[in-house]
């Protein structure tokens, strides 16, 4: 794993986005590490379809809520 470091001097946008990264990457690693084909993903008609799946799914449970 690669290790990502920032200074005190860095702003706070730099050690956000420097943080994220790191999130990133220990979740890529632990995906990788437990078996998941990250290839799978990499197919922008199944990215897409999944994609649309989330985003319906998200849609139905907001407007139920404000229902």
């Amino acid at each position: 794993m690669y290790a990502v470091q920032s200074s005190k001097k860095d702003s706070v946008g730099v050690r956000l986005a420097l943080g994220e990264t790191q999130i990133v990457m220990a979740i890529r690693q632990f995906l990788l590490d437990n078996g998941v084909v990250l290839d799978s993903f990499s197919n922008v008609s199944v990215f897409m379809t999944v994609l649309h799946c989330l985003t319906d799914f998200i849609y139905a449970r907001v407007k139920n809520c404000f229902l």
